[in-house]
């Protein structure tokens, strides 16, 4: 009983000597692991191990506590790994940092296998600087698919269905469902301020010398058999393929050209009656 009591305190001397300020319950109940003054209910001054899953599998994750909070990481394989099983986890992120949900094949800081949903706004912003040039790609939302351009690029749709969609060929369709090729198609009405619609050619061809104006009487004999203007689509046209606006308001400029042409010729004529007119007067 008298070595008890005596190695008693030399054992615990030693404990508090020789295990690095390894404090065991203080009064106050809290337990310090390498520090004789711990703030919390167990305060660890380092890193620890949290165990091994088994022999053969899984990792021991060590936890060091940093200014910025708790870091978690592994010496091989995966940082950590929640829920699911090992080869289907719920969460996975590796040492690199990289984040799986739903899937364990990362090969981004983030990979989702299913649909992500926020209640919130979500920003997105590009590693660009100010200091890029303008068009850059780097800034805001970049989508890249370069497996197939029959995948669509973006889709936008509420409870009435797909209200937007960006294919993968670059066309976008607003409200359309048949879409035609187009590089843009809106099943609706399009309000805009102004619209600037490039031309190869315009119509000043008609005050060329060698042009051939119509004369008055071909082109009532025209409108009568037709019942259209020549060069003008007919309604049955227009209706079928609808109307390219830059070429309609070049074959308009055509037809306003042609009738400042003919107003230009019956001034002349009027011009020369009236002069005849005057001539037979005076001779009176």
């Amino acid at each position: 009983m008298k070595f008890i009591h005596l190695f008693g305190p030399l054992l615990i001397t030693c404990v508090n000597t020789y295990a690095q300020k390894n404090i065991f319950p203080l009064p106050a109940g809290k337990v310090g692991i390498g520090t004789d003054s711990p703030t919390v209910q167990l305060d660890v001054r380092g890193e620890f191990s949290l165990g091994v899953l088994s022999s053969t599998g899984g990792q021991a994750y060590s936890i060091g506590l940093t200014r910025a909070g708790a870091q978690l990481y592994g010496a091989t394989g995966n940082g950590l790994r929640l829920g699911g099983s090992l080869s289907n986890a719920d969460v996975t992120i590796l040492p690199n940092g990289n984040v799986g949900i739903g899937t364990v094949s990362i090969g981004q800081k983030l990979d989702v296998n299913g649909i992500f949903r926020s209640n919130g706004m979500v920003t997105l912003l590009g590693p660009g600087t100010a200091s890029e040039p303008a068009n850059t790609d780097k800034r805001g939302l970049y989508v890249d698919n370069d497996v197939s351009t029959s995948w669509n690029l973006l889709t936008l749709r509420n409870v009435a269905g797909t209200m937007m969609t960006v294919t993968g060929a670059g066309n976008v369709v607003i409200g359309a469902n048949n879409r035609q090729g187009y590089k843009l198609a809106v099943d609706g009405t399009i309000g805009a301020r102004r619209v600037k619609v490039t031309q190869e050619s315009w119509a000043d061809y008609v005050f060329l010398p060698d042009y051939k104006l119509p004369s008055i009487e071909e082109l009532e004999r025209y409108v009568t058999s037709k019942g259209h203007l020549p060069g003008v689509p007919s309604a049955e046209e227009v209706k079928s393929n609808g109307v390219d606006l830059g070429d309609m308001n070049k074959i308009l400029m055509e037809k306003v050209e042609e009738l400042s042409l003919y107003i230009i010729s019956l001034k002349k004529q009027l011009d020369a009656q009236q002069a005849q007119i005057t001539a037979l007067q005076r001779q009176r």
